[in-house]
């Protein structure tokens, strides 16, 4: 949630770029006319995805765009596995809204935990696989739960600089009431689950909860950057 600028501590939101959750994130940024940064997977002159140029355009105009490789250079998978560690060394926190079990968003989270990075994760419908990841990482211990920009706001702000590799990391306690629970435990719950039919499995799973949270990470951010400021 912040980049720096000839040695000081800019307020922003750095991201991918790519379609979905980045690209809401940066344009949410961009309308209360805060700071974004677009980390990229090519050279800088290159846009990927294509349609996201005008984007990138905007976000060079007022933020900045990074990239570690040359002018000129294509996609390509693993420049977008490695691009990762530069997001998470960039900032001083990560706000995951939506992962699933597997993708670059872990990969993203990984290197978080690695760099000391606070880890924050957003849950959602049981039902949605794209939750699945936020879920996995709560209960994993590698994302501290959270629902409001109050929460976020308090968990990057703890720490005002960078802790350094190998230092101790200062985490919240957890609560180990929240840790996923063994295989069997749910038979004790005193309400069975509830099935839903495959129509409604389908417009939840693939529609609705990704527009909610789309309009809620752009609600999020725009509180962030008004509190921020």
């Amino acid at each position: 949630m912040s980049r720096y600028q000839r040695g000081r501590l800019i307020r922003g939101v750095a991201s991918g770029g790519a379609y979905g959750v980045d690209a809401a994130a940066h344009r949410a940024a961009l309308a209360r006319s805060g700071t974004t940064v677009a980390v990229l997977a090519t050279g800088v002159d290159r846009a990927y995805p294509y349609p996201h140029a005008g984007l990138f355009d905007e976000i060079a105009a007022t933020g900045l765009l990074v990239s570690e490789y040359p002018a000129g250079t294509a996609p390509a998978k693993s420049q977008f596995l490695a691009r990762n560690r530069l997001v998470a060394a960039l900032t001083s926190g990560l706000v995951v809204t939506e992962a699933g079990l597997t993708g670059g968003t872990r990969n993203t989270v990984r290197w978080a935990n690695r760099l000391t990075r606070p880890v924050c994760a957003v849950p959602g419908s049981v039902y949605s696989s794209s939750s699945a990841g936020c879920h996995a990482m709560i209960g994993d211990g590698e994302a501290e739960l959270v629902t409001t920009a109050t929460q976020i706001l308090d968990r990057l702000t703890r720490t005002t600089e960078h802790p350094t590799p190998g230092s101790r990391r200062s985490t919240p306690h957890r609560d180990t009431r929240h840790r996923r629970c063994p295989r069997g435990a749910g038979s004790s719950l005193s309400s069975p689950p509830v099935t839903p039919s495959p129509r409604s499995r389908f417009a939840r799973d693939r529609c609705y909860p990704r527009l909610r949270k789309i309009a809620c990470l752009r609600a999020l951010v725009t509180t962030l950057i008004r509190q921020y400021r």
